[in-house]
């Protein structure tokens, strides 16, 4: 049987490259389990996890099952550290508890150490009530199974379906803005179902080499040294706060506050791998390797991401349903809905770039950036959601009609945090 990736895996004491080179046979394992060839979103969340700061880089993964997300959070971590989420789990169930009766630790489902601190939620929507794993983001320690486990250096994944309102449940406010970035799966195109379907149906999947993240400690040198080659720009908070406020003024999504750290460090983490990626794409040869030359993170940077970070808390106005129902003459399918979020952001973050660096010809650009950036195949579903926001835009007594929803929601729930539901 052969040695998993994270066996293998050069220590902290090891030159840089070594371990980028280990990143990339990570990449290309995932590609040939997953029948994934040069999947962006794919390459940037696996870099992430291995590279970011913890609780900041955490990844959902959403999508309707058979898609391949449990497979990779599998590939990253190992089986033996998924757990299945269940609608009636609590604190107790996740994290064990002291039994005064027996005297000892109850254990929870919750498989992380101090030393191996790795979470793979599978189908997290499930339970109603998150309050439960909110303590994975909000502690520098969690005790579990009576061990205290570090999370400065933890990865977590999540995986799970749409919400339904039967089933999956949706994710209240506080507990999407804890998550880093979404990864959309399950929007293949036909001739790419047709290779998947022709290459799976003769073979399974091979776990050997799995887990292929690193373990926390490489993972912390990394982001040290990750955050020493990109560091921040000087003019990038304002660049984000610029952001915020174009995707607000569509009038497609319930407003997002700006003041929020947490969003500025989960594009910052993102970008950070999203860069080391393509710095050194796919070299497993330290022969070929080239030094990679320190720069500090752009607002293009931060632009090219934002469609892999914005969708944790970026939410349709019932306005932008009604305009994606009126130009499919339907209801639009969880994947349209999820395409269209995407693509609205991205055009918001280089709409917001354009302005930002005064750029000559903005519209050409950013038409070609949408398409690159967005990170969801339009081509997977029946419906132009370009044209459902473009031809006609948000008007005045739109965005006063949800006005009027949103206050009334506050009023209903009885606090300013409250968002209406659509």
């Amino acid at each position: 049987m052969s040695e998993s990736l994270r066996s293998q895996w050069p220590s902290t004491s090891a030159p840089f490259e070594e371990h980028v080179a280990f990143l990339n046979r990570g990449a290309r394992i995932i590609e040939e389990e997953m029948i994934v060839a040069n999947d962006q979103r794919v390459q940037t969340v696996y870099t992430q996890l291995s590279v970011g700061r913890g609780q900041d880089s955490s990844v959902a993964a959403r999508a309707p099952g058979g898609t391949g997300k449990t497979t990779l959070g599998d590939l990253m971590m190992g089986h033996e550290s998924r757990v299945e989420v269940t609608a009636d789990d609590t604190e107790s169930t996740f994290f064990g508890y002291e039994s005064p009766t027996e005297k000892r630790t109850v254990p929870g489902k919750m498989t992380a150490t101090p030393d191996n601190p790795d979470f793979h939620l599978s189908e997290f929507p499930q339970l109603y009530n998150k309050g439960p794993i909110h303590r994975l983001w909000d502690k520098q320690f969690v005790m579990m199974n009576g061990l205290m486990v570090p999370m400065e250096h933890a990865a977590i994944y999540m995986t799970g379906n749409y919400a339904d309102g039967e089933r999956n449940s949706e994710d209240d406010e506080a507990f999407a803005k804890r998550q880093g970035a979404e990864l959309l799966m399950g929007d293949l195109g036909s001739a790419s179902a047709a290779i998947l379907q022709g290459v799976m149906a003769d073979r399974g999947h091979s776990w050997e080499l799995a887990p292929i993240l690193p373990t926390a400690d490489v993972r912390a040198y990394l982001n040290a040294e990750v955050a020493k080659l990109f560091p921040i720009a000087a003019n990038l908070g304002t660049f984000i706060v610029e952001v915020v406020n174009e995707i607000n003024n569509t009038g497609l999504f319930m407003d997002i506050e700006d003041g929020d750290g947490r969003l500025g460090r989960s594009l910052l983490n993102t970008a950070r791998a999203k860069m080391l990626r393509n710095s050194q794409l796919g070299v497993v040869d330290l022969a070929k390797w080239m030094p990679i030359a320190k720069r500090a993170i752009t607002p293009a940077d931060i632009a090219e991401v934002a469609a892999l970070n914005f969708p944790t808390i970026a939410k349709f106005t019932q306005t932008a349903q009604k305009k994606l129902m009126e130009e499919g003459g339907r209801r639009p399918t969880n994947l349209e809905m999820a395409i269209a979020k995407r693509r609205a952001i991205a055009r918001s973050a280089f709409t917001a770039y354009g302005r930002f660096e005064r750029l000559e010809r903005p519209s050409e650009f950013i038409a070609a950036s949408v398409e690159t950036f967005s990170y969801g195949n339009v081509e997977a579903i029946g419906l132009d959601v370009d044209k459902a926001f473009l031809s006609k835009p948000v008007t005045d007594k739109e965005r006063a009609q949800e006005g009027g929803r949103v206050k009334r929601a506050k009023r209903y729930f009885g606090f300013d945090s409250a968002r209406a539901e659509n």
